[in-house]
């Protein structure tokens, strides 16, 4: 089984972009995702919700990231990262 990681704060890349890194799409659901991430980052930084709650709500939201993860191809990781260097320039 592989080992895959992501990082949710505020400095992170994109959750579509990490998944695309490590050789997975979340496909549709990927903007539902990065929006719900960016509602945590809101919740943490703007109204300041317990430490606690912030953990449970980022556990909830890696596990349904995960399920929906799709393989993809490493001729279209390797595509996806040249595009993303060249647009890094």
């Amino acid at each position: 089984m592989k080992m895959i990681s992501f990082s949710y704060g505020c400095l992170a890349d994109k959750i579509e972009d990490q998944a695309i890194s490590q050789g997975f799409t979340l496909g549709k659901d990927a903007k539902k995702y990065e929006r719900c991430r960016e509602a945590l980052i809101t919740l943490k930084f703007g109204i300041d919700v317990p430490e606690s709650i912030y953990e449970r709500l980022i556990r909830r939201l890696h596990d349904r990231v995960v399920k929906h993860l799709n393989p993809i191809s490493q001729k279209v990781v390797k595509q996806r990262r040249k595009k993303r260097q060249y647009d890094e320039r």
